[in-house]
């Protein structure tokens, strides 16, 4: 092979590697500016008061999904959304031998108060359209309430301006079918300062203004999203232009060695 051949193939190798390169740089960026997310938990001991009649500890545990970040006034969503609630063995054998329960509690679950701090609205209920639950219940054994059955997703919470986006559970309101009751609420109340389910960071925002302007004017730039930016296009134009040069390049030296 000559030398004019041998340098055409290493420019057609530039070329190609410094198109590779471009394409690189962009999915590094594109995942470098993507959203992370984490498993969120939280377990509190609640006090619920069964129709004014009753009152016992319930420990509840909330497990979710959250986002790690959101833009400012973007949604904030919690997937695989699930709520536990474990009735010791002791309040259970208590239950059945003060003839509240047989062999099994069910009803609805009503509300699931979610507290927002930091955004809109001030809470949410998953719990909206009731879930339905029915627990096989037996002296000396414990039984445990989860809802939804599938884990589901929490939805239309909207973060602030700028700050951190706070999701605190709240209050839970079932209705039961108790014995010798009847159709009973049973409010379920969260002890002070309870630990938060989630902590989603508000993303700040640069180059934002709320004085009126031209319109029509450039795009804000969207935190979280750096190929949305100008510097993204330019290195990668700089590198897809060097790969073509050197394309060309070899094209010519072929043709002149033809």
């Amino acid at each position: 092979m000559g030398q004019g051949s041998k340098r055409a193939g290493r420019l057609v190798t530039t070329g190609v590697l410094a198109l590779a390169s471009a394409g690189a740089l962009a999915g590094a960026i594109l995942v470098a500016g993507s959203q992370a997310a984490g498993a969120a938990s939280a377990s509190i001991t609640y006090s619920c008061s069964l129709a004014g009649v009753l009152t016992i500890p319930v420990p509840v545990s909330f497990t979710a999904t959250a986002p790690s970040s959101v833009a400012p006034g973007g949604a904030v969503s919690l997937t695989g959304f699930q709520v536990s609630a474990t009735l010791p063995a002791s309040t259970i054998t208590t239950l059945i031998k003060d003839g509240f329960v047989t062999t099994s509690v069910g009803g609805t679950i009503t509300e699931i108060q979610l507290n927002v701090s930091g955004g809109t609205p001030s809470s949410v209920n998953p719990a909206a359209s009731p879930f339905s639950f029915s627990v096989p219940v037996k002296k000396g054994q414990s039984a445990t309430l989860t809802v939804p059955a599938s884990p589901g997703t929490v939805s239309g919470i909207t973060a602030g301006s700028s700050g951190t986006t706070i999701i605190t559970p709240g209050t839970i309101i079932l209705k039961a079918t108790i014995k010798s009751l009847g159709a009973v609420t049973v409010t379920c109340t969260a002890p002070s300062g309870t630990a938060a389910l989630a902590s989603v960071a508000i993303s700040s925002s640069s180059g934002s203004s709320t004085s009126s302007s031209t319109p029509g004017s450039v795009p804000a730039t969207h935190t979280g999203e750096p190929w949305a930016g100008w510097p993204y296009w330019v290195l990668v134009a700089l590198f897809g232009l060097g790969g073509f040069g050197a394309l060309e390049r070899a094209v010519r030296i072929r043709r002149q060695k033809a």
